[in-house]
């Protein structure tokens, strides 16, 4: 055999596992590469046909991918979350997948918002706005933070129905309808609805309005009508720029004395040119 096991050969490493990646089982010294043999050592583990450069990595407690770490970001790992604000509790801003926990990390979100330290399960919820939630419970700050409440009369049950009514007066602002079916003011459960105008709410100082005291109050046509137990803009119906309202009274009656029930359409422009705030739903445009 001709220099075979040279003195002065070169050492050359073979595939023990057959993985494509040499290692430091299989040695042969010769004078050049034998076929099946490589000049380096690339593989980490050459008893291992999985463990190789690139290989995926596992959780067992080795390393499978040959880049000096164990079980790292295996591929059958568990998600840990962590606490990206440091309020001791889990979000999903910052992730890991590990074999175990890593210190500092948890196996559940428990943060809705892990950007923010004072948000988080138990937190106070004083003085927060209406659609805050900084205790993570899914509700928000109280009423008492909303910009306006619209105060009716007693056992009105105003609110019960409330709406957009887009721009009824054509300056460029909502405007808003407030159903209170159970009003008594004109007759038993005859009901109201009342229209508070967009330029009211801007002028206004004070938070706390009187319904009694809105832009327009529509009244029913007799007691037991319930007006007002539904409200809806009716968008522009006559195209004249200016957005229309439907009423809803469900116990109304029809000229033969029938408990039929009635919508009530008032146009735009009706309402901008009326001179007084308090309209009969008779005067309707439409029924």
């Amino acid at each position: 055999m001709v220099d075979n096991e040279p003195v002065d050969g070169t050492t050359f490493y073979g595939d023990a596992d057959g993985d494509g990646f040499y290692g430091d089982i299989d040695l042969v010294s010769a004078c050049s590469v034998p076929d099946g043999y490589g000049e380096a050592i690339d593989d980490c583990d050459d008893t291992r046909a999985d463990a190789y450069p690139g290989a995926a990595e596992t959780c067992n407690a080795l390393d499978d991918d040959c880049d000096g770490e164990v079980d790292n970001d295996p591929i059958d790992g568990t998600t840990y979350y962590g606490d990206a604000d440091g309020d001791g509790f889990y979000g999903d801003v910052d992730s890991v997948s590990e074999c175990a926990p890593p210190e500092g990390y948890g196996e559940a979100v428990d943060d809705c918002d892990d950007t923010d330290a004072d948000t988080y399960p138990g937190a106070p919820e004083v003085d927060v706005g209406l659609w805050d939630d900084p205790a993570c419970d899914g509700g928000g700050g109280s009423l008492a933070r909303a910009d306006f409440a619209f105060i009716g009369d007693t056992g009105e049950l105003a609110g019960t129905m409330v709406s957009d009514a887009g721009d009824v007066d054509g300056d460029g602002l909502g405007d808003l309808l407030v159903g209170a079916f159970a009003s008594n003011l004109h007759g038993s459960w005859g009901g109201a609805a009342y229209l508070i105008l967009g330029s009211t709410l801007a002028g206004s100082a004070a938070t706390d309005l009187d319904l009694a005291d809105a832009d327009f109050e529509l009244i029913p046509e007799a007691p037991g009508d319930w007006a007002g137990t539904s409200v809806s803009t009716a968008g522009d119906v006559d195209g004249d720029g200016l957005a229309d309202i439907l009423v809803g009274s469900p116990y109304a009656h029809d000229d033969a004395g029938r408990s039929t029930g009635k919508a009530y359409l008032f146009l735009g422009s009706t309402l901008s040119a009326s001179p007084t705030a308090s309209l009969d739903l008779g005067e309707a445009d439409y029924e």
